[in-house]
């Protein structure tokens, strides 16, 4: 008969394996969600936009759409594979960040152009957007690279705890990331 704490033990290792699976599948539907709304607006993408002039919003546009490919290749290699050293764990995980950062300021780049076009080109809203995005994005990208910089991978404390329990939970390191003054 098992003791409390070999129960307790045993509900947080599985608990700890339940999630890793869920984040696996959510990972993995994410991206299969991609690839279906790609492969299904493929056929408006070549109707509508192949035509039509290169341009700024053009180049934005492709830039993104299929970038975000290369993006879920990214997560995948970051959240599928359980056997990952910490240094691959810290390389991936700088990787599906910075290219998160990257995918996020081409979309607001996007919205900008979008906007000041609604707007009749007005300069004033131009002048007045542009300032916002780079006094945003400057700021964002200072804090977003102290912040990276001192993320840490590691292995998990669970882990360790539980190293009587299935032998790939002991290659299973986890991210941490601890602001500059906690360091």
């Amino acid at each position: 008969m098992a003791t409390p704490q070999e129960v307790i033990y045993k509900t947080i290792v599985e608990a700890y394996t339940s999630t890793k699976y869920v984040t696996y599948l959510q990972g993995v539907s994410g991206f299969a969600l991609v690839i279906a709304d790609f492969v299904h607006t493929f056929p408006d993408e070549v109707r509508l936009m192949w035509p039509t002039p290169i341009s700024l919003p053009k180049v934005l546009f492709f830039a993104l759409r299929y970038y975000i490919l290369i993006h879920g290749a990214f997560a995948m290699t970051y959240t599928l594979p359980t056997s990952l050293s910490a240094a691959q764990c810290h390389a991936a995980f700088d990787r599906i960040a910075i290219s998160t950062k990257l995918a996020v300021i081409a979309s607001e780049t996007i919205l900008l152009i979008r906007v000041y076009a609604f707007s009749g080109k007005d300069k004033k809203l131009l002048a007045f957007l542009l300032f916002q995005f780079f006094g945003i994005h400057i700021s964002e990208l200072v804090v977003f690279a102290r912040w990276l910089q001192s993320v840490k991978c590691t292995s998990s404390a669970v882990i360790f705890l539980f190293s009587f329990q299935e032998a790939e939970f002991n290659k299973s390191p986890v991210c941490d990331s601890r602001g500059p003054s906690d360091a």
